[in-house]
């Protein structure tokens, strides 16, 4: 196949062109999970604001330019770190994995249940779709290496699905014929999949636009607006009812609500990139102007929509120069500057979990070392993984003869001390690959430690607070009020009820001794993401209240924000003052509750008082860096800080 320069640069100019559009017009509805209306001609706010949709593969195309097509994940995540500050939501999960070791692909679903299917992902595809025209599978092969960063494996096909789709627009102008031929990146058993098929089986139909949606809602309404599964589907409806029409696609898909500056920005990009920027409606156009506005750290020479296409441009001309897409070849290109040559390299080393990249004291994570020789053959080499004080390695190194062009697999025990008095969360090891004296590669990656939560009990009422009952059959009783019942088939807690003498500064060890004495073993609960997982400790199939505390350790003095995920009531205190309590009982998220506390350096002693009061107790926290003034959602998650182990004796820092 193909494509002229002219045509092809009008065509990426015109994706970057709608990408603008339809953030700037869905920017300040996002999160709004109602039926949207607005006027025509009232789309455009006062102000054009920044759109991480854009910003991200803005920095990925400077990746692009210093890495061609040998890019890989951990460039793009080092690009991340470096030049990108969001620490929102599934992007704050992945800044935190990287910062503790945990890389590509653990750091899109490790400790990232709620928000592994995010749409954090899908709304960056475009980049890979417009550098690798005619190539919807090479598209979405590196839509994966980007994806993976931050998502699991629902959300990441999202975005192989639309970088895809980019890939072949510049060839096929039909939007139906743009999902159906692609639907193969979706996953055939997946919920994206489900949904985007309900979509077009909603619009063959015939049904109304906002009977199509609330089939959707049936099938999936999810209380994160940002939810990657409703919100490509949404994406398809907008596409789908707009019919080709600017208007029409822009107000379908704004209906439909949720994540609006996403759906719409996706949308209108490739309403933009099918018609070419010479195209687009001037009233669409000219409310964002040329100007390229980002909110992240990273800055382009020009920072013009216009330049931003040209330099994607000459990305996709030269990939296809240089064999990299041999599905398009780009006719009438100028003489653009060659891309950096790939470092030709002697070896490579990769480490994969096998296990949770997560330990508590005395247990033991697996990983796998896959060592690729390029050159040379036949001989020596040794591998080996060096620990931090808090770990031992079995094997400590491995010696084999090597074979160039074959994988070697090899397999490593990574096992934190049962000794170690403080347990901190960043566990970081370096494994090499040596001949002789020689370094050939080298592989750092990270063990998360977990916090160890001490447990001080369980407890409930047996009657309802003021309910005099004698232990009788209850309707003997109570024959005339149907509470009579609550006695006989039900436990009782309250968050007013102190079950601990002085719960804000319980006994703690003599009641962590006594809960280890009935459960016959330490009563440690190890949590090695945000979730705890208290039904490990305590078996009580009814209502109850459960104590726990944590020793953290903190490196110096300062204030923190806690971020707690919570379906029932709940207190917490730090150093015996109250952080903050909650008694409702909602659906569990991770962002249910933040409250601010101080930490001294050394120890500070954090109780929880959990309450059951339904078929489960879903509870998350986590602690994030303090502004003041700052949203705990723009604050990045906190990696420095450590976990007294209640079996190793007295901390170094004392209790």
């Amino acid at each position: 196949m193909q494509l002229p320069y002219g045509a092809y640069l009008d065509k990426i100019l015109g994706g970057w062109m709608g990408k603008s559009i339809g953030g700037t017009i869905g920017c300040r509805f996002e999160g709004d999970k109602r039926w949207i209306e607005i006027e025509p001609g009232d789309e455009f706010p006062g102000e054009i604001p920044p759109n991480d949709d854009l910003d991200l593969q803005v920095l990925w195309l400077k990746v692009l330019e210093e890495q061609g097509a040998a890019l890989t994940s951990e460039d793009l995540a080092e690009a991340w770190l470096r030049w990108c500050w969001y620490p929102f939501c599934e992007y704050g999960n992945f800044r935190r994995n990287w910062r503790l070791g945990i890389h590509p692909p653990y750091s899109g679903i490790f400790n990232n249940e709620f928000y592994m299917t995010g749409n954090g992902c899908p709304i960056r595809g475009e980049i890979w779709g417009y550098v690798f025209p005619g190539a919807p599978a090479l598209a979405a092969r590196y839509a994966q290496l980007d994806g993976c960063l931050d998502h699991g494996t629902e959300a990441i096909s999202g975005e192989r699905f639309f970088a895809a789709m980019a890939a072949m627009a510049f060839g096929v102008s039909d939007i139906r014929a743009l999902i159906e031929e692609n639907l193969i990146y979706l996953p055939e058993h997946g919920e994206i999949r489900r949904l985007v098929l309900s979509a077009l089986q909603s619009f063959d139909e015939g049904l109304d636009l906002r009977t199509a949606r609330e089939r959707l809602l049936l099938l999936r309404a999810h209380p994160e607006p940002c939810d990657a599964l409703l919100n490509v589907a949404f994406t398809v409806l907008g596409l789908l009812y707009g019919r080709g029409d600017w208007e029409r696609t822009i107000h379908s898909t704004l209906h439909c609500g949720y994540d609006t500056d996403c759906t719409l920005a996706t949308a209108a990009a490739f309403l933009g990139q099918i018609m070419g920027a010479s195209r687009i409606p001037e009233r669409w156009k000219a409310p964002i102007g040329d100007t390229l506005v980002m909110g992240i750290e990273y800055r382009r020479k020009e920072m013009t929509l216009s330049a931003l296409a040209r330099d994607t441009a000459r990305i996709g001309a030269l990939l296809a120069l240089e064999g990299s897409n041999r599905a398009m070849a780009i006719t009438g290109a100028p003489a653009l500057k060659p891309l950096p040559k790939a470092k030709p390299r002697k070896a490579s080393l990769r480490i994969d979990y096998l296990d949770l990249p997560a330990a508590a004291p005395g247990e033991s994570v697996r990983v796998q070392a896959f060592v690729h020789l390029d050159r040379p053959a036949n001989q020596e080499f040794t591998l080996r993984i060096d620990p931090p004080p808090t770990f031992t390695v079995q094997p400590p190194a491995i010696a084999f003869r090597g074979v160039a062009g074959q994988d070697h697999v090899f397999e490593f025990s990574l096992r934190a001390r049962e000794d170690v008095r403080d347990m901190p969360m960043k566990n970081l090891f370096a494994a090499r690959l040596t001949r002789g004296d020689a370094a050939l590669a080298e592989q750092a990656f990270g063990v998360a430690g977990a916090a160890l939560w001490r447990l001080l009990g369980a407890h409930f009422d047996v009657q309802p607070p003021g309910e005099d009952w004698d232990g009788r059959y209850p309707i003997a009783i109570h024959h005339e009020r149907i509470m009579g019942w609550r006695p006989w088939d039900h436990y009782h807690v309250g968050l007013e009820r102190e079950y601990l003498a002085n719960e804000s500064d319980p006994d703690v060890d003599g009641r962590f001794r006594h809960c280890s004495l009935l459960l016959g073993r330490p009563a440690i609960l190890a949590q090695k993401e945000l979730r705890l997982r208290v039904e490990d400790l305590v078996g009580v199939q009814a209502e109850y209240c459960a104590y726990l505390c944590q020793d953290v350790v903190s490196p110096a003095e300062r204030m923190v924000y806690i971020s707690v995920g919570h379906n029932d009531g709940h207190r917490i205190y730090v150093n015996g003052e109250m952080a903050g309590e909650s008694n409702e009982q909602i659906w569990w998220t991770p962002r249910g509750a933040v409250y601010a506390a101080r930490f001294r350096k050394g120890v500070n002693r954090v109780v929880l008082k959990l309450l059951r009061r339904s078929t489960a107790l879903e509870f998350s926290i986590g602690f994030k860096e303090f502004r003041e003034g700052a949203k705990p959602g723009w604050m990045d998650w906190l990696v420095d800080l450590a976990s007294v182990n209640p079996l190793a004796g007295t901390s170094s820092e004392g209790v």
